[in-house]
């Protein structure tokens, strides 16, 4: 059980409310709900937290209506941002992740985003052991110090649900500890005190990412051209969304250019990538990126290089194997 869930909804289109609302009714109905508190923002009582308007519901955001080498949308201008269309589009992830944990009242906070799920060891392991409960009783015992925990994240799940990748992230943290959020497109959690937020490993608690189906491709889109536009083509330079672009959203800007046909604009946003990646997986992904915007650009001994990299870092990994085949491929018919 918890002690209270606070939910900020800036936009969602998938009935969350209304999930929300008959959970708790459920809940109420056998004595067990948690007090629920929603905040709904919209551009109207946030307008500072939102893009010039919604997607343009004639190119969905994608600012040209049938590919990259097509004329840009007649409505957005090829912005995929019209002010009077679509569902709006949310800028200020920080501030809204911020807004979230002011609702909390409770000593320690868990955060999920809605394509998270919590899991469970099947049995106690080192570490806080006892499961969920065992953490929560273990939480008020912990030193003064510890301002968060860090659990394992299952990012990525094969078609039959075997987990593909697992990374640590902090998602319990010490409310009124000195950290903050920051970031515009993509929050991150910062801790004031200097260096990094002190954690310690929470191995009992399990966090899934479950995706929902198909990303909305036009609402990335949107989200990447409002990125570029802040960045100013310095994806290295500070900005009001941080120090920089973190390697995960410098990898997003590479898959836009690219998709748009643009590989030496993908360039830098790739090295970039690669000099902030902080977890293996980030490395992997960074390398793999830069693969491809060599091969973009046609140097492909650059590409095959860096795609047996990415081997090496990830043997098993099909993404290396099958941009090394390629680039042989074309090195062989060249």
């Amino acid at each position: 059980a918890v002690d209270e869930i606070c939910v900020l909804d800036t936009g969602s289109e998938d009935g969350t409310l209304d999930v929300l609302a008959a959970y708790h009714r459920y809940a109420s109905a056998r004595g067990a709900a948690p007090p629920l508190r929603v905040e709904q923002v919209t551009p109207a009582s946030r307008p500072g937290w939102y893009a010039g308007g919604g997607l343009c519901v004639v190119c969905h955001g994608f600012g040209r209506d049938k590919g990259p080498d097509t004329p840009p949308c007649s409505r957005c201008g090829g912005e995929g941002i019209y002010a009077a269309d679509g569902p709006p589009l949310l800028t200020r992830y920080g501030e809204a992740r911020a807004r979230s944990f002011a609702m909390a009242t409770q000593p320690w906070i868990l955060w999920l985003d809605s394509d998270d799920v919590v899991a469970h060891r099947p049995a106690p392991a080192d570490g806080l052991t006892g499961g969920w409960g065992g953490l929560q009783g273990a939480l008020a015992t912990l030193p003064p110090d510890v301002s968060a925990l860090e659990c394992p994240y299952h990012y990525d799940h094969g078609p039959d649900g075997r987990v593909l990748s697992v990374v640590r992230r902090m998602r319990i943290v010490r409310a009124g500890a000195r950290w903050a959020w920051q970031g515009r497109y993509h929050e991150d959690l910062v801790w004031g005190g200097g260096g990094a937020l002190p954690a310690m490993a929470a191995d009992d608690l399990i966090v899934q990412h479950r995706r929902h189906g198909e990303p909305n491709k036009g609402r990335l889109h949107a989200v990447l051209r409002q990125i570029e536009r802040d960045e100013g083509g310095a994806p290295g330079a500070p900005t009001e969304n941080g120090p920089g672009l973190d390697s995960r959203l410098s990898g997003y800007m590479v898959q836009h250019h690219i998709g748009q046909g643009r590989p030496r604009e993908a360039l830098p946003y790739a090295e970039r990538s690669l000099a902030v990646a902080a977890t293996p997986k980030e490395r992997l992904d960074a390398v793999l990126a830069l693969a491809s915007v060599s091969l973009a650009l046609g140097d492909t001994q650059a590409a095959l290089m860096l795609f047996e990299s990415a081997d090496r870092l990830a043997p098993r990994d099909i993404d290396a194997a099958f941009g090394a085949f390629t680039a042989c491929a074309i090195l062989r018919r060249d």
